[in-house]
């Protein structure tokens, strides 16, 4: 009931709180998990960074990052992301989400650094989609389009099935690095 309802955003996410859990249920990850992924859709990054605080699990983590990410917290979310990766474990959707949070955060220089330490120079974990998007939207918000095309390509060689969402990220990238060179300069 009480994931529930901070998934539909309702009134009752504004008071939850990590306690709000029952401790028998805190201790099974994938409880604290989906706890943390309605926090995160419900925008309460607070309650998020608490149930991660309490539960190290590396799925409770991620999604705790992702929480961050949706509230443009990513300040919050890169120590997260430090706190996953000291604990030894990699995460997919950590890093992805991390790179996310960096972009929106017009952090654009840095994801893309984070998301090729992460995904490119260490070729065994698998970005998948959503982190190809993440480095696409750092591409965007830097108008880096060349970069973008090359990630499309990375996507096609990896044999992942890109998503409309894939394309008119890199669009978005060519059309501002297009208006950066049609823009006079002051």
């Amino acid at each position: 009931m009480l994931l529930a309802a901070c998934s539909r955003g309702s009134r009752a996410d504004r008071s939850f709180s990590s306690d709000a859990l029952p401790r028998r249920f805190a201790r099974l990850s994938h409880v604290s998990s989906a706890a943390a992924s309605a926090c995160g859709r419900a925008s309460a990054w607070a309650a998020a960074l608490a149930l991660a605080a309490r539960d190290r699990d590396e799925a409770v983590l991620a999604a705790a990052i992702d929480a961050c990410r949706r509230a443009q917290q990513w300040e919050a979310a890169l120590a997260l992301f430090g706190t996953l990766k000291s604990s030894g474990h990699r995460s997919a959707a950590g890093a992805g989400a991390a790179v996310s949070a960096l972009a929106h955060g017009s952090r654009w220089e840095e994801a893309l650094h984070l998301f090729e330490s992460e995904f490119q120079l260490q070729e065994a974990m698998n970005p998948g989609i959503r982190g190809f998007a993440a480095a696409l939207q750092a591409c965007a918000a830097g108008g880096h389009w060349q970069i973008a095309l090359s990630f499309l390509e990375e996507i096609e060689r990896r044999q992942l099935p890109p998503d409309k969402r894939c394309f008119d990220i890199a669009l978005s990238a060519y059309r501002k690095a297009r208006e950066k060179v049609s823009r006079p300069s002051l």
